[in-house]
């Protein structure tokens, strides 16, 4: 099966960038905080003003332009964050996630079979007018 795997190659992201979205596409790309990157660029002009410069602008030059679509969603840029940054770092993101979920399951699941939320439906089914029988 070949799959393209567009949507997360190195992209400028002009809309979060202070410039031209350079280092908010590499901090997106490397799953790092935007701020350090431009941390570490400032850095680099610093001590290394030319070549940081050139490397800067090649990059502004070379690297398509993020679509509007892509980094508009929090929930996809996120995933894409966690493809990049590595299998391990994604399956523990995963997992955490779906303990959370299965708590939030757990929780729903105690009340559909509560008392409480028989009482409630009753007492909807009063206030509409609704006659169901009684609950099982």
């Amino acid at each position: 099966m070949n799959v393209r795997h567009e949507d997360y190659r190195l992209r400028r992201d002009p809309e979060n960038g202070w410039v031209l979205g350079v280092c908010a596409g590499l901090a997106e790309y490397f799953g790092l905080p935007v701020a350090l990157v431009r941390i570490l660029t400032m850095a680099g002009l610093v001590f290394f003003s030319v070549p940081t410069l050139v490397l800067y602008f090649a990059l502004a030059l070379f690297v398509p332009r993020r679509q509007s679509s892509l980094s508009a969603d929090p929930d996809t840029r996120r995933f894409h964050q966690r493809l990049n940054r590595g299998t391990h770092e994604a399956l523990d993101d995963i997992e955490a996630d779906m303990t959370t979920i299965g708590t939030r399951l757990e929780q729903v699941e105690r009340y559909l079979t509560s008392r409480r939320y028989r009482l409630n439906e009753e007492f909807r089914d009063l206030a509409t007018g609704n006659k169901r029988g009684p609950s099982a």
